[in-house]
């Protein structure tokens, strides 16, 4: 079984975790990280997409 992980895809994330303001962009890359088949990894990914989601709710929120 070879390693399917892409070092972008870490990289991605890494970009990712390190942000503190999302956009939906930034949305939509953590859901195509999702379809690595790498458990770990995508349980990593989750935590960030739950992440972006607050922060884009909050500031959607803020602008109404």
């Amino acid at each position: 079984m070879g390693d399917k992980m892409n070092r972008s895809h870490k990289h991605q994330l890494q970009k990712l975790k390190a942000k503190n303001e999302y956009t939906h962009e930034d949305l939509e890359i953590a859901q195509e990280l999702l379809k690595q088949d790498d458990p770990p990894f995508n349980e990593e990914v989750e935590g960030v997409l739950h992440k972006i989601k607050n922060i884009l709710k909050e500031k959607n929120d803020n602008n109404q």
